[in-house]
């Protein structure tokens, strides 16, 4: 049985939103508003360090807050 939804891991997805709603508001936090490309570029710079670090898998448990996407 084929699946009926194409997977994607969650950068591809970030990736694609950007893309299609770059400068749109993704996130709104303590006055503070991300759009999808500034969000997809703070988690990019994040899993570079990560990278850099020699870190290739990481789990995270996000509370809401913006910053626990990014990692700052």
């Amino acid at each position: 049985m084929g699946e009926w939804f194409e997977k994607k891991t969650l950068g591809t997805l970030l990736e694609e939103a950007a893309r299609r709603w770059g400068p749109r508001e993704a996130l709104f936090y303590e006055g503070q508003r991300w759009s999808f490309a500034h969000l997809q570029a703070e988690v990019h710079g994040t899993a570079r360090a990560f990278i850099g670090l020699g870190m290739l898998r990481a789990t995270m448990w996000p509370s809401g807050c913006p910053t626990d996407l990014s990692g700052w």
